[in-house]
């Protein structure tokens, strides 16, 4: 966008040339919105953020329409002409803040030919060059020099890369002066792990993903819209031929969204399921029956997730949606992601990354690493794991025995612990800040199921507890 400020005098006389590129249709529908920015200028800025906006198409289209609607009420009955309006152009603004003009197209120029050239050595955009142009005019305009003005004018021009210039006219034929400054932006992932990375691994919990996903191979050029709640979370293209996957979330949307085939193999198991072999498929009815013939149709596998993998999930705050001043923003993958109070921020364990996790995603497909669902989740990850080597406790003894005996400290078990019989082949797994640290299949039914400090189950043998507890137990009384 760019925004021309001049002297009332200047807009009067008609001085500086321009064209409107929508016949009027912006500027008319803003008599109902706001015709000066000092008045209002919040009306102002939520016209000129909609109106910035990017669309595949560079024209208004309906969602724009409907936002702007939502925003300002006022507009109800002006807006349906801006529909497949060109999105493009300058407004004109006095220097009193009164709103002349809007989608304009600059078409006074200096005498002197210049171009804007960026730090890499690169020329500025038409955007840019067409603004350092009109500079150039207001410095040296015969008529504008004789209204002996204070100031002209000055020229805003937002930049695609982030932040704006402004040009300001100089006086006695001196070239203008261009200074860039930051605009309120879309946070980049850099800005998102300053910002949170700290909050959101200590704040938020570390979960696992509970539910399997349905997954095929990314086609080169494919365009994967994401939507969850009706809002578009995300939008990617896959450029290349066998470096996506694209899933299929079992959420109640069953969005669709896209992984890089190096992220997928870390977060999914190497080995998909054909969807005509599950459990239950051939007694399904004939409408699931066509829906899997479809999906498999597509390449669709049935993928379970790595429980191993973990992420920590963090639910925003209001405070937090002041530093998202925009909504939104970009992925590792530079996708645009709106936010709102209801939403989650996600990131790997090793916080490389933050991305957006809808309040619907996180309470129907993950869960605690210490629930019930993990520990499922790991022993179906434990049957199908690479075997390891494991040592025996005679070879722990032989190796770390004396070490532990020379170099650790004697203590003894302070305060009380919870137990309870274990019941014949019961499975009990340890884990303790996400990590599992034991798996144990009860084979009698003398032993205990303890309960840690950290809320952690473990089994101790009939002899351990002989050994390292006293012989009475008291019940649990009360509420």
């Amino acid at each position: 966008a760019i925004i021309v400020v001049l002297h009332e005098e200047i807009i009067k006389k008609e001085l500086f040339e321009m064209t409107c590129i929508d016949n009027g249709v912006l500027y008319t529908a803003m008599q109902s919105m706001v015709t000066n920015v000092n008045e209002e200028p919040d009306v102002f800025k939520t016209v000129l953020r909609i109106f910035s906006a990017h669309t595949e198409s560079d024209r208004w289209e309906q969602e724009n329409l409907v936002e702007l609607v939502r925003e300002i009420p006022a507009a109800a009955e002006a807006v349906p002409p801006l529909d497949r309006q060109p999105k493009d152009g300058a407004f004109l603004i006095s220097h009193d803040g009164v709103i002349h003009g809007a989608s304009m197209q600059l078409k006074a120029t200096g005498t002197k030919k210049a171009i804007l050239q960026k730090a890499n050595g690169t020329a500025a955009g038409t955007r840019h060059n067409s603004s350092l142009s009109a500079a150039f005019w207001l410095t040296e305009d015969k008529e504008v020099l004789n209204l002996d003005l204070p100031f002209s004018g000055v020229v805003f021009t937002r930049s695609d890369a982030g932040g704006a210039h402004c040009f300001f006219p100089q006086f006695q034929g001196e070239p203008p002066t261009v200074k860039h400054f930051e605009t309120v932006h879309h946070l980049s992932q850099q800005e998102m792990l300053k910002h949170f990375k700290d909050k959101i691994k200590s704040d938020g919990h570390l979960m696992v993903k509970k539910l399997p996903a349905l997954a095929r191979p990314g086609n080169k050029g494919e365009l994967v819209i994401t939507v969850v709640g009706g809002r578009k979370t995300s939008e990617t293209t896959i450029e290349g031929e066998g470096t996506h996957m694209v899933l299929r979330a079992g959420t109640p949307d069953q969005e669709h969204y896209v992984l890089p085939t190096d992220k997928f193999k870390k977060l999914y198991e190497s080995k998909g399921q054909e969807l005509d072999e599950l459990e239950g498929t051939s007694a399904s009815g004939p409408f699931m029956q066509e829906q899997i013939e479809q999906l498999m149709k597509r390449g669709f596998k049935l993928y379970q997730p790595r429980p191993d993998n973990r992420r920590y999930i963090y639910k925003l705050t209001p405070e937090d949606m002041e530093i998202l001043v925009t909504g939104a923003f970009l992925s590792s993958w530079k996708a645009v992601q709106p936010v709102s109070e209801s939403d989650y921020l996600a990131c790997p364990e090793d916080a490389t990354e933050i991305y957006l996790m809808p309040e619907v995603v996180v309470k129907s497909s993950y869960a605690a690493c210490h629930t019930a669902a993990f520990d499922d989740a790991m022993l179906r990850r434990q049957s199908t794991a690479v075997m390891r080597k494991v040592y025996t406790q005679e070879q722990m003894l032989a190796k770390f025995g004396k070490l532990v005996r020379e170099k650790g400290q004697r203590m003894v078990k302070d305060g009380t612990v919870l137990m309870r019989p274990a019941k014949l082949d019961e499975s009990v797994i340890t884990c303790i800040n996400g990590r599992v640290t034991a798996r144990v299949l009860v084979t009698d039914e003398d032993s205990k199921v303890a309960l840690g400090d950290l809320h952690e189950l473990y089994v101790v043998s009939q002899v351990k507890v002989q050994e390292n507890y006293e012989a009475g137990a008291s019940s649990i009384t009360g509420n």
